[in-house]
């Protein structure tokens, strides 16, 4: 458990961690500074505290690996990465904005990475960057996720917790 009320580091020493609870009641969005690559290989439990990352920090969760989605006061400012062919929640956001994204359990194994950015898109509009121009008119130009992967594609879910700031008007149009 990373429990405390002032900000704290992470330094794994190479090590793989099996399962952790981040719990940090620091105010703002730097409670929980990972400097150099974590691994998990349990289950992660985001209960309190904002996890951002410098230097070689990052956070890694292994096949077997499970977490929650995480809330509007924990969550990862950063990538979070995942190897394996499970479901899994990735509790992330940007700043003072909770955004997670799940996906269902790949076809095979693959290694999936998400982040979350509170900005428009890199292409916010250009019908030769679209999928379909008479089911998908419009992208977000407040946020977007972006999620990568070596090999499956799975099912993907995406949260936000106000619509409004989302610039969501109409939820029958939403589309992934």
């Amino acid at each position: 458990t990373f429990g405390g009320t002032s900000t704290q580091e992470i330094q794994s020493g190479g090590d793989a961690f099996n399962d952790v609870i981040f719990s940090n009641s620091t105010a703002g969005i730097s409670d929980i500074h990972i400097s150099e690559p974590m691994t998990v290989d349990g289950s992660a439990t985001y209960s309190n505290g904002v996890i951002y990352f410098t230097g070689t920090g990052s956070l890694q969760f292994g096949n077997t690996a499970s977490s929650n989605l995480g809330n509007s006061n924990s969550y990862v400012n950063g990538t979070v990465t995942k190897s394996g062919n499970s479901a899994f929640n990735f509790a992330i956001g940007e700043n003072d904005v909770w955004a997670p994204i799940a996906i269902a359990a790949p076809a095979s194994a693959s290694i999936i990475s998400a982040n979350y950015n509170f900005v428009a898109g890199p292409i916010n509009w250009s019908a030769a960057y679209m999928c379909d121009q008479d089911e998908l008119h419009h992208t977000s130009g407040v946020e977007h996720w972006l999620l990568t992967t070596t090999a499956a594609t799975p099912a993907v879910t995406l949260y936000w917790a106000d619509g409004v700031r989302s610039g969501i008007e109409n939820l029958t149009e939403l589309r992934i």
